[in-house]
């Protein structure tokens, strides 16, 4: 069974992708599937169907908290945790 998540789909001054909620905590890094892309304008991310999750918009995936850490390419002081997503693609 998978977890949801959902709030503003953001990409941060480290450069990773993520999702902010209201609730005040940090924003959640999200893990992507292999085969997800950055839109050329860099104004949003193309999941492996093709449908664009465009930043700044609410949005909401299924998938789930592993414990992993925060990757070394992201500022692991931005990140209030890893999500990996899973659906929708």
């Amino acid at each position: 069974m998978l977890a949801l998540t959902n709030g503003v789909l953001i990409k941060q001054a480290d450069g990773c992708v993520g999702l902010k909620n209201s609730s005040g905590r940090k924003p959640v890094l999200l893990r992507w599937p292999a085969g997800t892309t950055l839109a050329t304008d860099e104004s949003a991310v193309i999941g492996l169907s093709g449908a664009k999750f465009p930043f700044d918009s609410e949005i909401g995936f299924g998938g789930g908290y592993g414990g992993m850490p925060v990757p070394g390419e992201c500022s692991s002081q931005l990140w209030g945790g890893v999500f990996e997503v899973q659906q929708p693609l």
